[in-house]
């Protein structure tokens, strides 16, 4: 997993500058993004919620599910 540089709320503060990172993807690779509302709730832990989608994503990459499809099946999941 790749971490990257994190700014305030999107929309909190009107003049926020937020922090951008380029990198390259190598042919094949998977980029999700999740916000915390996906992954984390009263009842699921945040650590669990990422493990979750990871491993929900790497089942539908085997898989080779639609986007569509894996999404659909991670909220009939929680």
């Amino acid at each position: 997993m790749r971490e990257l540089p994190v700014g305030p709320n999107l929309g909190v503060l009107p003049a926020a500058a937020y922090p951008q990172e380029t990198f390259p993807l190598a042919e094949g690779t998977t980029l999700v993004m999740v916000t915390d509302g996906l992954v984390e709730g009263p009842t699921l832990p945040l650590d669990t919620g990422l493990a979750r989608a990871g491993a929900l994503t790497a089942q539908g990459t085997q898989e080779r599910a639609s986007i569509e499809s894996t999404a659909d099946a991670r909220s009939k999941r929680l």
